[in-house]
């Protein structure tokens, strides 16, 4: 009996001694790292809690240039006593500097972390953990671009005393990223030819632990996009200028379709944390680009330092995907045939105009591409100087007309009429209307508004039906009861003028 209930103490005491923890970290970001230096170890004993400083961290607490710890010239127990007393006194906001103090000082001498933790979406835990004061770090986080609520560290570090079985805390794990608009929009709308002017954001990351920090915009351009010039790259409103000696301003380059832009010499904003990088391109919506729903895709990403104690290695954002949409309508050219069905017309030609005035300097230039499906594709010519194509309609009546703007009012003006047909009565007004998923940026259908003779009306699609009426009716009147009418009333007037005539003659004889 004395022997088991010997045993049952030493188990107890062991037990008392040697208590694990599992932490739970809120906030964090899948395919991350975090790491765990463990500053002082802890013994619980009831309610009183006893805690030795760990002897990686006594160099720092004693050392002459930080005797502001009170621990210089304290050696054992008083300095373990010491240097905790002076970190459980400190207020919310000298804590957030300590820790940056403690972090840059870890990193800089490689100190062992205790733990390091691949972590997982929205929460990540920590099992097995020893009782003790952690310094826990989220490697590669920044505290800028993310407003998290009910955090209070701004650090991507914390402290945590872990003298409980399952201690929770809530870290602000947000990381470099980048904002990608076009004129404010998360989408474009544009027409072949047209320069479009991206703007990228992004802020300067905490850098607490580097001395060197790689900070790359890189930019991915779809093939219907062609890169045209940076026009500014800013850092907290203050101009950089290109520099190739990668000492000041930055550095650009483009490989194939990838656009990098470099900040040079980053560390060099270590004490900027916060200020907004600024950075505006150009570029040109190509022949090659897609129309439709389809979208041309142009995603923007960071690359940047993610590692203090290797600082070649680097980690991506999550790329910001912008959209431009270009839109194309069709041409349907047809005829109410004598049996009152409506059929097919070719050799009816148009051009396309952005004034009433349809002068040669408001023509839109077309390129011909091919026949589809039996309709014949043009395109708006991105070169304004090409020569003038007449689009033509084929027997199937069918013109295609790519590479359109939206909300943008184009003219359409019947250039050749076909044989035994009359020409329109005017311009073909229109416009293309497009609309957007709840997502704001995805592309879901469009229509045409058009106005015509003073007729105005939306198609429910993209599709613009143009009828022309035979030669045997007069174009500015209407139908055939019109034309009967009017030369039935012209005989009349031929009669009375001929008897006129012949009652006059009478008169004189």
């Amino acid at each position: 009996m004395l022997a088991i209930i010997m045993v049952l103490s030493l188990t107890s005491i062991v037990s008392a001694a040697d208590p694990k923890a599992t932490l739970t970290i809120n906030n964090t970001v899948a395919g991350k790292t975090v790491d765990l230096y463990q500053v002082f170890s802890a013994i619980k004993n009831g309610t009183s809690v006893s805690y030795t400083l760990n002897t990686q961290y006594q160099p720092f607490f004693t050392s002459a240039a930080n005797n502001k710890y009170g621990c210089f010239g304290k050696t054992e127990t008083n300095l373990s006593d010491a240097a905790y007393k002076y970190v459980a006194k400190l207020s919310s906001n000298e804590k957030v500097e300590f820790v940056r103090e403690i972090l840059e000082w870890s990193v800089t001498k490689k100190i062992a972390t205790s733990n390091t933790i691949n972590t997982t979406n929205t929460s990540t835990t920590v099992s097995n953990l020893d009782y003790g004061f952690y310094l826990v770090y989220l490697k590669g986080a920044t505290d800028i671009t993310t407003s998290i609520n009910g955090v209070s560290e701004k650090s991507p570090a914390m402290l945590v005393d872990i003298t409980e079985d399952s201690p929770i805390i809530n870290m602000k794990s947000s990381y470099p990223t980048v904002d990608k608009k076009i004129d404010n929009k998360d989408y474009g709308e544009a027409a072949i030819g047209d320069e479009i002017t991206y703007t990228l954001t992004s802020y300067v990351p905490d850098m607490t632990g580097y001395s060197s920090y790689i900070f790359r915009f890189k930019d991915t351009l779809s093939q219907g996009l062609t890169f045209k010039e940076i026009n500014s790259v800013t850092v907290g409103g203050n101009d950089l200028n290109m520099d190739t000696t990668d000492t000041t301003g930055y550095t650009q380059s483009i490989d194939t379709n990838i656009l990098t832009i470099e900040i040079n010499n980053f560390i060099g904003y270590k004490q900027n944390v916060g200020d907004k990088i600024v950075v505006t391109y150009t570029a040109t919506l190509n022949e090659k680009a897609l129309v439709g729903i389809n979208a041309n895709d142009n995603s923007a990403v960071i690359e940047y330092s993610n590692d203090p104690s290797d600082e070649t290695k680097t980690d991506t954002s999550t790329p910001d995907i912008v959209p431009v949409y270009s839109f194309d309508i069709l041409i349907h050219k047809f005829y109410i045939n004598s049996d009152g069905n409506q059929q097919s017309l070719a050799g009816a030609g148009f051009k396309l105009y952005s004034k009433t005035e349809c002068s040669e300097n408001d023509e839109l230039k077309l390129e011909k591409l091919a026949e589809a499906d039996g309709n014949v594709v043009y395109q708006l010519n991105a070169n304004k100087a090409a020569d003038s194509v007449e689009a033509m309609s084929p027997a199937t009546g069918n013109i295609q007309i790519k590479g359109l703007d939206a909300n943008t009012t184009y003219y359409l003006k019947e250039t050749t009429t076909p044989n035994k047909f009359n020409s329109l009565l005017g311009l073909i007004e229109f416009k293309i209307v497009p609309s957007y998923a709840s997502d704001g940026k995805t592309l879901d259908a469009y229509n045409i508004h058009y106005t015509y003779n003073s007729h105005s009306e939306n198609t429910t699609d993209n599709v613009l039906n143009v009828e022309n009426k035979t030669g045997e009716e007069l174009p500015d009147t209407g139908g055939m009861g019109t034309v009967i009418f009017t030369v039935g009333g012209l005989a009349i007037i031929g009669i009375m003028v001929g008897f006129s005539v012949m009652s006059k003659k009478k008169k004189k004889m």
